[in-house]
């Protein structure tokens, strides 16, 4: 039985020696495993941060676009609206025009309507009466200033014996109000 059991023991030292060469290979296998899984995560890590990159960059890219965009619209806008005003003033300024251009019509109409060799006469006969009623006034304005001037030296010699007339009147209130103020002075003591 020893034999057998030995037999039995050796056999199971070549199964142990077998297992542990498989132990081995399973550990290799294992750190292998974790090797892999290490690099795996190191390269998903940095899959990530590529893709996290790409994605900063995708987003400021269109938010660049985005930016340049609104930028080209604000100045188109502003260019349209510059153009509108222009419009709008060059409007004003032909219905300006078109309406000069017909009162300029009407006043040509007018003008060639009117007879002017009739007019003419009418205003020289109209200048020639009003000459004459000018000579006449200014006939008249002679007349009168001759007239006050006549007026003027009989009033200042009347205002000289009134001056004299009013010099005594002057003189002879002031003395009474004395006598009356002496006399109030004489009652009142």
């Amino acid at each position: 039985m020893d034999d057998k059991i030995n037999a039995e023991l050796a056999l199971m030292q070549d199964e142990l020696m077998k297992l542990d060469s498989a132990i081995q290979q399973i550990n290799k296998a294992g750190a292998l495993s974790t090797e892999v899984v290490t690099s795996v995560q190191g390269v998903q890590q940095s899959y990530a941060s590529h893709l996290q990159n790409v994605q900063d960059y995708y987003q400021q890219t269109v938010d660049k676009a985005y930016a340049t965009y609104q930028a080209d619209i604000d100045k188109v806008s502003s260019i349209l609206a510059s153009y509108q005003k222009q419009i709008d003033e060059v409007q004003v300024l032909i219905n300006s025009y078109l309406d000069l251009a017909q009162h300029t019509a009407k006043l040509a109409d007018q003008i060639t309507q009117v007879d002017f060799p009739t007019r003419f006469t009418s205003l020289e006969s109209t200048i020639k009466g009003m000459s004459a009623e000018f000579e006449n006034i200014q006939a008249i304005t002679l007349s009168v200033e001759q007239n006050l001037k006549i007026e003027n030296a009989t009033l200042a010699r009347k205002q000289k014996s009134h001056g004299l007339m009013l010099n005594i009147m002057l003189v002879v209130g002031a003395l009474t109000l004395i006598g009356i103020i002496l006399t109030a002075f004489h009652i009142i003591k």
